[in-house]
């Protein structure tokens, strides 16, 4: 996987956030930085190879931390 400037913004924000992220939080976390749909695709891919956990939140909706 390449280190790509948006990658590298999505971890600095889900490091710095107390809580867990989802996917459109973190979209709005990196102020816009590149589309939702690269987002998603980003952050499946930094968890397939463990640099984010997964959590579901009671209502069903998936975070990232």
């Amino acid at each position: 996987m390449r280190t790509t400037t948006q990658r590298l913004k999505m971890l600095r924000a889900l490091a710095d956030s107390p809580v867990p992220l989802s996917v459109e939080r973190l979209h709005e976390a990196i102020a816009g930085r590149c589309d939702l749909v690269t987002v998603y695709r980003s952050i499946g891919a930094l968890h397939e190879i463990g640099l984010v956990r997964k959590l579901y939140a009671f209502d069903g909706t998936v975070l990232y931390q």
